[in-house]
């Protein structure tokens, strides 16, 4: 594939290949932090855990998480799987939230286990 053609797997496996010893995400609220190859080991088994439920190319899935590193690797494994990844504002109230994904062509949903939605 040409320089400037590759989509964001391509492109991370890109830099794996490249430095995977580097550092790539780092998350400041409790100093985790992962290199490239870390990084894309997390990412495939986020994807092999939703391909295991069924969800491949052309699914939606719901992103019902705050802002983490964790929410970084669910759009990375719905890439990597060619799903689409469809952010939900985790400031939403329940029957916003209910609306939101109701409304869109998602079937699935990725939701932190702490997550709490306002009232």
């Amino acid at each position: 594939m040409s320089e400037g053609n590759e989509n964001i797997p391509q492109l991370l496996h890109k830099r794996v290949a490249a430095d995977p010893d580097k550092v790539f995400l780092i998350s400041e609220a409790d100093d985790r932090q992962w290199t490239y190859s870390e990084f894309k080991q997390t990412v495939d088994r986020t994807a092999a855990f939703l391909r295991s439920y069924g969800i491949g190319k052309g699914d939606v899935v719901s992103l019902l998480m705050p802002n983490s590193p964790e929410y970084i690797v669910a759009y990375f494994a719905c890439w990597q799987l060619g799903a689409l990844a469809g952010p939900v504002n985790s400031h939403l109230k329940t029957e916003e939230v209910e609306w939101v994904v109701g409304n869109s062509e998602s079937q699935n949903a990725i939701g932190a286990g702490e997550q709490r939605f306002g009232r």
